[in-house]
């Protein structure tokens, strides 16, 4: 049985929050021994800055900018959710991400930055789809969820004859990715103190 994919409504945009905290978080116990691949996995950094609370925030900002453009994608019990920034997308908007509340982001804007930074290093001269964000909580992953969630693009992509980007910190996503379709595209090494980088991996999908 097919798993039912839905766009993200607005109102459902705190219930998807929950889920991206869910699909990101490591355990205060854990914290320790796996700060550094937590840093890398994470798409935003504000819960090692500025809490919890400001954490939520993020999220749910983010998905306020997102979810207007209608590539938001969810499961109706919400298991998981993919983000999808739409051709020409890039760069992104700091009135928006203002107006959808992104302030503690931008006081710290690394992550902002950093995002808008790799698409243009690429240098890509024709539009493209890129998966900003894919989630899936802790209890539903390994079920074919995070696949799912990004069939609708991968294929509209394919159809259109445009490419997919995404970006992903750990080498588990990009096994996961290539099963995929996706492959390597370039591999980069960002420095966030004076003895530490993180690893990320640009990857790219052919129509």
């Amino acid at each position: 049985m097919s798993l039912e994919i839905i766009r993200l409504e607005k109102t459902q945009i705190s219930q998807a929050a929950d889920t991206l905290i869910d699909a990101f978080r490591i355990e205060p116990e854990n914290q320790e021994q796996t700060q550094e691949d937590w840093l890398s996995q994470l798409f935003f950094q504000e819960i090692v800055l500025f809490g919890e609370e400001n954490y939520r925030e993020t999220w749910e900002a983010c998905l306020r900018y997102f979810q207007p453009l209608r590539h938001v994608y969810t499961t109706p019990e919400m298991k998981g959710v993919a983000v999808w920034i739409p051709p020409l997308g890039y760069p992104l908007d700091v009135w928006r991400c203002l107006q959808a509340g992104y302030y503690t982001g931008l006081n710290y804007s690394f992550p902002f930055s950093l995002l808008n930074k790799t698409y243009y290093d690429l240098n890509i001269k024709q539009p493209y789809w890129c998966l900003s964000i894919l989630g899936v909580s802790k209890d539903y992953r390994r079920q074919g969820i995070g696949s799912a969630l990004i069939k609708p693009i991968l294929e509209r992509a394919s159809s259109d004859d445009l490419p997919c980007y995404l970006f992903t910190q750990t080498e588990e996503g990009v096994k996961f990715y290539e099963s995929n379709g996706f492959e390597v595209s370039k591999k980069i090494e960002v420095p966030v103190t004076f003895d530490k980088t993180i690893t990320y991996w640009i990857m790219k999908k052919e129509p």
